[in-house]
């Protein structure tokens, strides 16, 4: 009667769950977003990403932004990371 789903209603719960999986992620992390802002909770959990990706995590990151050129520098910062796939 359990399920892997769970509806995070609330913004700051949705971006605490992010941060805490991150945090606890030991083999793999896999993420996707319409978009992704270096703004100031998207400046956290890519922080966190790449402590992940740091520790060993093999992250993986699909991106379906609508305006990629304002965000070039950190999505090539990411990309160059070895345990960070980015699409």
């Amino acid at each position: 009667g359990q399920s892997g789903l769970l509806l995070v209603a609330d913004n700051s719960d949705a971006l605490a769950v992010r941060v805490l999986a991150a945090r606890s992620a030991v083999s793999t992390l896999d993420l996707m977003y319409y978009i992704l802002r270096n703004d100031r909770s998207g400046g956290l959990l890519l922080k966190e990403v790449v402590q992940a990706a740091d520790r060993g995590v093999k992250v993986r990151l699909l991106i379906d932004d609508i305006n990629p050129q304002s965000s070039d520098e950190t999505y090539l910062a990411l990309n160059s990371h070895p345990n960070i796939e980015l699409r």
